[in-house]
Order: C-alpha cells, then sequence, then structure tokens
C-alpha cells in the first residue's frame, strides 16, 4: 500500500472514529461495568509478571492491552477464523521488549 493511500486510510479511521465511539459508548460502559476491574487486574498481574522477566515492555498497561482487543469486535464473523489469531499475534509481538 502507497504511503499515500495508507494516509487516507489513517484520515479516515480519524473521522469515523467519533461515529464508532458514539456508538459503542453504551456496549463498552455495560461490557466494563461487571468485569472491567477483575479484567485490568488479571492481565496487569501477568503484564507484571511478564515484565520482571523482561520479556513484555516497560510501556504498556493493561488498558492498552484491551484497547487493543477490542478491535476483534470488529472481525466481521465470515472473517474470524482467518483474521483472529493474526490480530492478536501483532498484539503479542508488540508486547515484547525490545
Amino acid at each position: 500500500m502507497s504511503s499515500s493511500r495508507l494516509q487516507r486510510l489513517v484520515e479516515y479511521a480519524r473521522v469515523k472514529r467519533g461515529v464508532v465511539a458514539a456508538i459503542e459508548a453504551s456496549a463498552w460502559r455495560d461490557l466494563h461495568s461487571d468485569q472491567h476491574q477483575r479484567l485490568d487486574d488479571a492481565l496487569e498481574v501477568l503484564l507484571e509478571r511478564g515484565r520482571a522477566a523482561g520479556e513484555v515492555r516497560d510501556d504498556v498497561g493493561a488498558a492498552d492491552v484491551i484497547l487493543l482487543l477490542g478491535g476483534l469486535a470488529r472481525v466481521p464473523e465470515a472473517e474470524w477464523d482467518a483474521r483472529a489469531q493474526p490480530m492478536v499475534s501483532v498484539i503479542v509481538d508488540g508486547l515484547r521488549a525490545r
């Protein structure tokens, strides 16, 4: 993909971000209201252990990972098998210490 096309995609995503945020706000609020703290705590423990072992970046927290994983909710069902695991792999690779 050329840099100009990539830039157009980024600009499009920025415009759509506000629309998507408005639609998803109540859904995320419902999801997080019951399990938010438990999920954050468990994930933070895992990240801390990874940091202590020198395997996980110091600048990423549980909230960052949860936001990244939220992208899985946008994968169409018909594409789940082909896309979900590669997306998770990209997230995990991005967590690795450099």
